[in-house]
C-alpha cells in the first residue's frame, strides 16, 4: 500500500493506492518487445516505450489518480503539477518507520520526509503552484517580498558550507541556490514534525526511555533519529557530481544545517550561545515560528501550523507509535 495526498484545497484529500489497484485487470498496456540476446535494445525500447507514455498526456486533462512512481521505491515524492505527495509502501519500514516503536523515532524518521514533502509545497518553486497545481501567482506582493528575504539566507547559510572532502578543489562549496528549494523543505520538515510530536505528547502523555539509550530525552531522541537517517559514506567522485548538479546539499549538511537553525534543538541538548550548532540570532527561519526575534507574515505561521496538525492527525491514523 502507498499513500498519495492532494491538499490544501477545500479539504484534504487523500488516495490510498492498493486494493484499488489489485482490482484492476489492466493498469497499461505493455508494449515492448523483448529480446533475450539484445539488452542495449531492450533499454532503449523501454525508454522509447516511457516517453511515448509521458507524451500521450501531453494536452490533456490531469489525471490525479495516476500512479508516477512503483511503491516499492524508498523514496517520497511532490508533484507541484498535482499539489500532491507521494509516500510509497516501501518508505514505511525501518530506519524511517517501525510499528511499535517509540513515536520519538516515528516522527524523527517518516513524520520529518512527510514534512520535508509537504513543506515542497511552499518551496521557491512549489510555492508558485496553486491548490489545483496550476501555475498562478497567488501570493500577495507583501508576502512574495519576505518569502525572497527570508530565503536569501538560507541560500547564504547553505553556500558557506565546504564539503571536506573535496578540500582544495575550486568547486567545493554547496550551491545554495541550486539547494534552495531542498534545504527549505528540510528544515521545515524536521519542524513541522517536531511540533507534531508535541502534540502527540499532550494527547498521548510522555513515553518511555529507549533501551540502551536512556540517557535521552524523547525530544533528544527525535533529534538523533532524525539525523541517524542520513548517516552514510560517500566517494570523492559523488560529492563532486553532487554539489555541481543535485538540489539535495550533502547528507551531513541537511542535518547541520537544519538543526542549526532550530531553537528547539540547542534547547533540547543544552546547547550554549557559542557553540557551532547555534545559529542565534543567525537562523534562517521561513516557514515556523521566529525564534531570532524577527516576524514572519501570519499567513506563514498559518501553514506551519496547519501542516503540523495534518501530520498529527495522519500519522495518528497510521497506527503511530
Amino acid at each position: 500500500m502507498a499513500c498519495r495526498l492532494l491538499y490544501f484545497y477545500n479539504e484534504t484529500e487523500v488516495s490510498i493506492h492498493g486494493d484499488d489497484y489489485e482490482l484492476q485487470s489492466t493498469v497499461f498496456t505493455w508494449q515492448i518487445s523483448v529480446n533475450s540476446s539484445t539488452h542495449l535494445w531492450n533499454a532503449f525500447n523501454l525508454l522509447g516505450w516511457t516517453w511515448r507514455q509521458q507524451a500521450a498526456v501531453v494536452n490533456k486533462p490531469v489525471d490525479r489518480d495516476a500512479w508516477i512512481t512503483h511503491p516499492t521505491i524508498v523514496n517520497a515524492f511532490y508533484y507541484p503539477s498535482m499539489n500532491s505527495i507521494t509516500i510509497p509502501a516501501g518508505i514505511l519500514q525501518s530506519p524511517f518507520y517501525e510499528k511499535g516503536r517509540l513515536a520519538a523515532m516515528n516522527y524523527g524518521g517518516i513524520g520529518m520526509v512527510i514534512g520535508h514533502e509537504i513543506t515542497h509545497g511552499f518551496d521557491n518553486s512549489g510555492r508558485l503552484y496553486d491548490a489545483r497545481g496550476n501555475l498562478v501567482n497567488w501570493w500577495t506582493p507583501k508576502t512574495a517580498e519576505t518569502f525572497k528575504e527570508k530565503a536569501q539566507c538560507f541560500v547564504d547559510q547553505y553556500s558557506g558550507y565546504e564539503v571536506p572532502e573535496l578540500s582544495g578543489m575550486e568547486e567545493r562549496f554547496v550551491n545554495g541556490t541550486l539547494t534552495l528549494g531542498e534545504n527549505i523543505a528540510d528544515n521545515g520538515g524536521v519542524e513541522e514534525a517536531l511540533l507534531a510530536f508535541f502534540n502527540y505528547i499532550d494527547r498521548n502523555g510522555a513515553e518511555p526511555s529507549l533501551p540502551g539509550l536512556d540517557f535521552l530525552t524523547s525530544e533528544q531522541l527525535f533529534f538523533v533519529t532524525f539525523a541517524y537517517n542520513w548517516c552514510g559514506h560517500s566517494t570523492k567522485e559523488y560529492l563532486q557530481n553532487q554539489i555541481l548538479y543535485d538540489p539535495h546539499s550533502p547528507a551531513n549538511f541537511r542535518v547541520r544545517g537544519s538543526l542549526s537553525n532550530s531553537a528547539a534543538f540547542a534547547k533540547a541538548f543544552g546547547c550554549r550561545a557559542d557553540q557551532p550548532m547555534v545559529r542565534g540570532n543567525d537562523s534562517c527561519i521561513l516557514w515556523g515560528p521566529d525564534e531570532s526575534g524577527g516576524s514572519v507574515p501570519s499567513s506563514m505561521r498559518l501553514g506551519y501550523y496547519f501542516v503540523s496538525l495534518w501530520l498529527l492527525l495522519r500519522l495518528g491514523q497510521w497506527n503511530f507509535p
